[in-house]
């Protein structure tokens, strides 16, 4: 039997069995379609993202429907937030979801058993696990992208005073470090400590395309360490 994992727990904690051939669906790329008087076709304009997709689960209940079905609604309905969802049809990647549905039963006989649908509202990406692993930056070195997608990645820098850090060829100057700066391309923020150093920065954001990606430093920074957050659809 098939399971999956949200929020922490498996779904055959609950008693649940799931198949998941609908988890294999891509999501939307979000697009503008223009019309223009007296010319053919429509002029597309990519606002440059995917949309949110639904991952659904055919599942049923494989025992003690009555007693697990109360512990069932309270694991899926409680989270108000996007949580971690993985399942057995995709080992070594992860995406991040919520279910905002409510829940509907169809029961066996003498209500020993059930089916039913889980629905999760998720993030397009199918984000890997790899990219979660944080790799120590030899300067002059590179990091390999292996998907098609830009990855926006968390960099931790240690060092001080003035410094730069370039990315294929793009610069980000610090002024003033006084032991480091943790950037977050995704939120696009940067910190160290707990305090905000964006002022100390100057520079877009880094972003990791696919392939190589060339990383060298200059000035007072002495280590780098990337979490690239690789991601596809």
């Amino acid at each position: 039997m098939r399971s999956f994992t949200f929020n922490g727990h498996n779904c055959m904690e609950y008693g649940i069995a799931c198949s998941g051939e609908a988890t294999f669906d891509a999501p939307a790329r979000d697009v503008s379609a223009v019309s223009i008087p007296g010319r053919n076709g429509d002029l597309i304009f990519d606002n440059g993202r995917f949309k949110n997709i639904n991952v659904e689960y055919p599942a049923f209940f494989v025992g003690n429907f009555p007693g697990n079905v109360a512990a069932a609604r309270a694991w899926l309905l409680g989270p108000h937030s996007y949580q971690r969802l993985t399942d057995d049809y995709h080992p070594g990647e992860f995406r991040l979801g919520v279910y905002t549905g409510g829940l509907s039963f169809e029961p066996t006989a003498w209500n020993l058993h059930a089916e039913t649908e889980i629905t999760f509202n998720c993030k397009p990406q199918r984000f890997l696990e790899a990219g979660e692993l944080t790799t120590l930056i030899v300067n002059g070195g590179a990091i390999t992208n292996p998907t098609a997608f830009d990855a926006l990645p968390i960099i931790s820098i240690t060092g001080t005073g003035d410094a730069t850090l370039t990315i294929n060829g793009s610069t980000i100057a610090f002024t003033g470090l006084t032991g480091g700066a943790i950037l977050d391309s995704e939120e696009q923020d940067a910190s160290y400590g707990g305090l905000s150093v964006n002022n100390l920065m100057t520079g877009d954001f880094p972003v990791l395309m696919p392939g190589s990606n060339s990383i060298s430093w200059t000035g007072g920074i002495t280590s780098v360490e990337i979490t690239p957050r690789w991601w596809t659809i």
